[in-house]
Parts: C-alpha cells; structure tokens; sequence
C-alpha cells in the first residue's frame, strides 16, 4: 500500500507541474504555431547534429575524446590512431622488403574492415589490436619505471633532445607552426606536447624493459640443462638428398610408378661410399631432368629437427637418430607413401660449439653513380679520418653513423653483434674468422658490394649454443614478469574513440 500511495503521490506531482507549465504559456497552441514549433525542433535537432559531426571530424575531437584506458592512462583518439596507422606502415614495410609490395596481401583500394587478416579477424582488427598492444607495453612500463624511479640514461636524454630539435628544425624549415607540423606526421588531433608526452613514455618503458630484461644471469649449468631439456632446437644436422616421385602421365613426361620410382632411387643409391660421389650422381640426375645448366641442389646445412620433418617425418626421425654417424646413407620412403628419398648424413646431429664475434664496419658502396676506384678512394679517406682523428671504437662508430652506406647498420655506429661463420658475405667472414684477431684491429676489404672499412670488437667467449640457451632462457623469464605486470595495466576500449581513428587506406575513410 506503501508503493501505491508513493506513485499516486508522483502522478499528482507531475500533473501539477503540466498545469503550471501550461499557465505559463498562457494559451493554448494553435496548429500553426505547432507546425511552427515542430520545424524549429527539427532545425534544432539538424544543427546539433551537424555541429556534432563537425566536432567528432575535429582535432579537438580526437585529442579529448578517449579511445581507449589502459591502467590509469587515458589515451585519446589522436594517439591510438597514430598507433594503429604506425602498425600498418611498419607491418606494410616489413612484408614489401621480404616479399615486394605485389606480395604483401592487401588490396589497397579496399577498406581494411573488409579484409581477412586470419580466419574470424580483418586487417582492421590486427592492427588495431597491435596499437592496443604496443600502446599497453608503453603505459605499463613508464609506469613501472617510475615506481622504481628509474630515469632516462644520458644516452635516452640525448635522445629525446636531438628528436625534439630535428622536429623543431623541420617544422622551421617547412615554414609551418609546430602543432602543425606534428599534425601532418602524426595525425588529425596530435600536438607537440602529445609527441613529447609519448617520446618520453616510450624511452621508458624500453629503458627499463631492457635494463629487466639484462637483470637476469645464468650459470653454465643452467644452460646445459635448458639444451639437454630441448636438444631439438639446437642440434643441427648436414646431409644430402634426391626425391625420387611417382607421378602421373603429362604431354611431356611419362608415368612413373612407386615401383619405377624405388627401382630408379635403388639404382641412384648403389655404388656411393662417400659425399663426393652422391653429389656426382645428384648433378647429373639434375642434368639429366633439366638440362645441362642445371647444378647440384642435393645439400642442406644446419638443420634442426623441425626443418628436416617438414620435408618429411620419416627424413626427420632418421636424420636425427641418436645411432646415426657421418657417412650414413639410407633409402626412405616418404611419409605419405608417394616416393621415396636417398639420403646421406654429412654431418651428425650436434649443437653450434662455435664462437661468435662482434665487429664494426663501414661501407663505400660500389654502384652506378660510384666506381671501383672512387669507392676504394672514399674508403681510404674515411680511415685516414679515423687514423688522424681519437683512433677509438667511439669516434669509428660516429664514421660509421656519418658515412657507411650500409643501411642494416649505418644508424648503430656499423655495429654487428653475434656475428656467426658464413652469415656475411665471403670476404667479411673471412676477415672475421680466418684470423685471430685483437679487439680494436682494422683493416680496409673488398666485397661484392663494395670496400669495407672493418673493426674488430671482440670475440665471445661462449660458444653460440650458449648465447642461443640463454637468450631463450632471458626471453622466458621476462615474458612471465611481464605478464605479470601487464596484468594491473588492462585495456578497456572506448567504441567512440576507435571509431574517429584516421585509416592508412583513402578507401577506408
């Protein structure tokens, strides 16, 4: 009864309030000051709108309105956008170098919400979720890094000095205002104080990331049990091998049967004793199937498990039998039952017991624009420099910054680390391995590319099976702890800030 007298109570507020209201207007509506009163709503109704989507098109817009809240960050739409478009052109980049633009998989007239990345997920939602990610590892670390109060490093200072100078500088010389100039890098809604906000956040969080991630040490016997624990990523095998296929009729080829085809892989195995022979039978079986210019394809090196199941698992599984010895050769058949393979072991299943080194180098590029003689002339005054100049690893470092044509290493003072037998070309390498040399040695090389002004740093001490355990070991380690933290720092998404994102694509815009 109570609840009754409540409402009864509130109808008799509201019908006095409508009483009072219509006392006020004094009269009653007529039906033309309605259709009057009618268009003035829908005009007022028209202008909010528009004035609305005004406001959401806007920089304003962007750098108020919140995409998404990452722990106690807010991150405005402005960033998150530049974070996605960052994750479009950096993945767009990476596959166009490895694969030309042709390969990369994404049709550039076409919205990026309308395009698979995986099964259940489009471009749109990848990148998206990148920026959310990448965005979250800078919010979390720069928060931690603060509650452990770690500070840039000089280097991280200097840094953040130089980029804000060079945006400063840039913007002077294109002649535009500096928010503007941020805005034609960074997106609709960014400014320089965003950009500083988020330079600084960033040489955070990857300082102290990496200063967690190099906290972490291991004895030798920590590493010796993670390689006896997981030998399969580690040994590696050489070995030799010729598939011999049935295959059906074509207008150029006859049919081969599964029996042809172990006859044929039975007749290829029968006098080999050593590597020398098998890859003489292999040359001319090529020969024989593609003509005389045809080369011998039969060796593969440094082999891990994984690599050999792929091509097949019965390759695999006798490859790497823990019985198996230099010289072994076997007929297998494949897996699915389609052939058969002749195949030699060359060098048993082991771990890499060599050492790597670290060196740095400068390159004078040979191309259409230089010639040999100007190359060779440009590398001899670049090491004069250096001869007359500190003579020290630091002032080749600047050379290299300053002169090197090599792009994998003209930004890091031409510094290679880790560098391992046969991974540069062959006079690098040999320059490298062939010599016991002393840190801070240097010497002028030609390569197919050019002249090389070599470094030698250093040789390390472990072998690489070692460097390659403890990398691994490193990289779990800190995944958990960083997990762990991630944990306090959840995404939570505003649809509305998502939604004003700027597409890297006119097509999705």
């Amino acid at each position: 009864m109570a609840n009754e007298s409540k409402i009864e109570q509130r109808k008799a507020e509201a019908y006095k309030i409508r009483k009072r209201n219509q006392k006020r207007a004094g009269r009653k509506i007529r039906p033309s000051a309605m259709k009057k009163l009618i268009a003035g709503i829908i005009v007022a109704i028209l202008v909010i709108v528009c004035g609305g989507l005004g406001f959401l098109s806007s920089g304003l817009a962007r750098r108020t309105i919140t995409a998404a809240k990452i722990g106690n960050d807010k991150i405005s739409a402005a960033e998150y956008s530049y974070y996605y478009n960052s994750s479009f052109n950096n993945y767009y980049q990476q596959m166009s170098s490895y694969f030309g633009e042709q390969y990369v998989g994404i049709d550039m007239t076409k919205s990026l919400k309308s395009q698979d990345y995986t099964d259940g997920q489009t471009y749109a939602d990848y990148f998206s979720q990148d920026a959310l990610n990448s965005l979250q590892f800078v919010s979390a670390m720069s928060a931690e890094a603060k509650k452990a109060g770690y500070t840039l490093s000089e280097e991280d200072q200097k840094t953040y000095d130089d980029q804000i100078a060079q945006i400063e500088s840039a913007a002077q010389n294109a002649g535009m205002k500096l928010d503007k100039y941020i805005v034609s890098l960074c997106g609709k809604g960014y400014t320089m104080d965003m950009y500083k906000n988020i330079l600084q956040k960033e040489l955070l969080a990857y300082g102290y990331s990496e200063q967690q991630r190099d906290s972490y040490s291991y004895t030798d016997e920590d590493l010796e049990a993670y390689y006896q624990e997981n030998k399969e990523n580690f040994d590696k095998v050489d070995f030799r091998y010729v598939s011999f296929l049935q295959q059906a009729a074509t207008e150029t080829t006859s049919e081969v049967t599964l029996e042809q085809a172990k006859a044929d892989a039975e007749a290829f195995i029968e006098g080999i004793t050593n590597e020398v022979q098998f890859s003489q039978k292999a040359l001319e079986r090529a020969q024989e199937q593609n003509g005389e210019e045809a080369t011998d394809n039969s060796l593969r090196s440094d082999v891990l498990k994984s690599s050999a199941d792929s091509i097949d698992t019965n390759l695999g599984s006798w490859l790497f039998d823990a019985s198996r010895k230099a010289g072994d050769i076997e007929l297998i058949e494949k897996a699915d039952g389609t052939g058969y393979y002749v195949v030699m072991l060359v060098t048993p299943a082991a771990r890499d017991e060599y050492n790597t080194a670290n060196v740095r180098h400068i390159l004078v590029q040979i191309n259409d624009n230089v010639t040999e003689e100007d190359a060779k002339a440009k590398a001899e005054e670049i090491f004069a420099e250096w001869q007359n100049g500190e003579h020290t690893e630091e002032a080749f470092a600047a050379l290299a910054n300053k002169y090197s044509d090599d792009t994998g290493s003209n930004t890091n003072g031409g510094l290679y680390e880790n560098v391992y037998p046969g991974e540069m070309v062959t006079a690098f390498d040999q320059w490298v391995f062939a010599v016991d040399h002393q840190p801070g040695d240097v010497a002028i090389i030609e390569s197919e590319y050019g002249y090389h002004i070599m470094y030698f740093v250093s040789m390390n001490e472990k072998p690489q099976w070692m460097n390659t355990a403890e990398s691994a070991l490193r990289s779990a380690d800190y995944d958990e702890w960083y997990e762990g933290i991630t944990a306090n720092y959840p995404i939570k998404t505003n649809w509305l800030g998502v939604l004003l994102r700027s597409e890297p694509l006119p097509a999705n815009n």
